[in-house]
């Protein structure tokens, strides 16, 4: 974990503060957390296996089984308990991505781990086709 992390203030410059305090905020390393865990990977898995190779159907696998990690461990850091609750983490998200490298770097992990056509990963067989 690096030692320090990008924050934006509401005025001024773009300043650093420590992880503890941005951790508080954005829940980034919980979310690669969970989507590492096999379980999660075996019905991410599952959810697009039967989604017969049709693109909507995917996304909306995708989105159920990533809603049902992400609703309660983002309402766990004051975000809502609902869809709408994602929504405004990604928008948090998306006003310091082009200021905080280690916010960039963590996004493209999420997106990587569930979107199957970035990953190639063994334990799981979840691979490109």
């Amino acid at each position: 974990m690096p030692d320090r992390f990008c924050v934006k203030p509401m005025f001024g410059p773009i300043s650093t503060v420590k992880v503890d305090f941005v951790l508080d905020y954005f829940p980034e390393d919980k979310l690669i957390g969970e989507f590492t865990q096999p379980a999660f990977r075996y019905k991410l898995r599952d959810a697009l296996d039967g989604s017969e190779g049709d693109m909507m159907k995917q996304a909306h696998a995708r989105r159920d089984v990533c809603m049902a990690v992400e609703i309660p461990l983002l309402a766990k850091y004051g975000y809502d308990a609902s869809e709408e609750g994602i929504h405004q983490h990604s928008a948090a998200m998306a006003s310091l991505l082009k200021d905080c490298p280690d916010l960039v770097e963590k996004n493209h992990e999420l997106a990587r781990l569930v979107n199957p056509t970035m990953d190639v990963d063994e334990d799981t067989h979840i691979t490109a086709d």
